[in-house]
């Protein structure tokens, strides 16, 4: 072996081992943010604080990023909340996918815990800034292993349909993205569902769903502003989590996303009776005191 042949290979060597290096602190670095993020959004949520929105701090985050951090959070909140019970999708209306450059809505986890009956009463206290929906709802039958392409596919996976409140506690102190979205897992607190209804036999494509507040109309929009029908941001959703390797199972619900902007108001003035309607669904009832 020649000398420049030899001084070749050593500094191939040598920038090989310098690369591996720089990678492998970068990936110390990403799993030190994503643990201190963890952290203060645990902490955030179990003293009842707000924080400054991650998209604030660090204004660099991936989307990705934020996924890595719902995982690690969900992990840790799943000890208190219970299992993974299905899925809140959010950024689900065409302008904005648009708006944030993605392809499906955002979605983050609902956990055993968090969902309760309709009737049932939930503190006022367990909320920073109270927010309510009323959303689209999917029952799954059965595990969805697979990506689906078609509708008639999807509908076969599909147990029952239903309406429902998405409750959120609102950890963060200013304007928040899709970032925050994803990394603090929606940032829902409850989901009370209605009866399911017969997924063939019920049209939810465009349905007006309303929310009353002590007998005041304070929220309604109508489901074909999710993605134009409830139905393709459940597809879209569902294969995307096949993709990831966290398949949609039997018994889990997809809150598929806001028909109307959220109603939103200070925690301490939030007790009331709420209630949801729209088309044929049995009307939902919370009461928070």
């Amino acid at each position: 072996m020649n000398n420049n042949l030899i001084r070749m290979t050593f500094l191939i060597g040598f920038f090989l081992i310098f690369y591996v290096s720089c990678q492998r602190k970068g990936d110390n670095s990403d799993q030190v943010l994503i643990k201190e993020m963890v952290n203060q959004i645990l902490e955030a949520r179990s003293t009842n604080t707000l924080i400054q929105p991650i998209s604030k701090t660090n204004e660099n985050l991936s989307l990705d990023k934020a996924y890595e951090i719902q995982i690690r959070l969900s992990k840790e909140l799943s000890k208190s909340y219970g299992p993974i019970a299905g899925y809140k999708l959010g950024y689900s209306d065409s302008s904005s996918l648009k708006k944030n450059n993605i392809s499906i809505p955002a979605y983050g986890p609902i956990f055993k815990n968090q969902i309760k009956k309709s009737g049932e009463s939930v503190p006022a206290s367990d909320f920073l800034n109270f927010s309510i929906e009323n959303e689209i709802v999917f029952t799954i039958a059965k595990k969805i292993d697979q990506k689906l392409s078609s509708m008639d596919e999807l509908v076969s996976f599909i147990k029952s349909v239903h309406i429902g409140f998405d409750m959120s506690e609102g950890i963060f102190d200013g304007p928040t993205t899709i970032v925050d979205f994803v990394a603090n897992g929606a940032g829902s607190k409850y989901f009370v569902l209605s009866e399911g209804l017969d997924p063939v036999k019920t049209d939810i494509a465009d349905i007006t769903l309303s929310v009353m507040f002590n007998e005041s109309a304070i929220y309604k929009g109508t489901s074909k502003n999710v993605l134009g029908n409830p139905w393709f941001a459940l597809r879209e959703v569902a294969n995307d989590l096949v993709e990831r390797g966290y398949p949609l199972k039997a018994g889990d619900v997809i809150f598929s996303g806001k028909v109307a902007p959220a109603y939103i108001m200070q925690s301490d003035k939030a007790e009331g009776r709420y209630k949801g309607i729209a088309g044929s669904f049995t009307d939902i009832h919370v009461l928070v005191k």
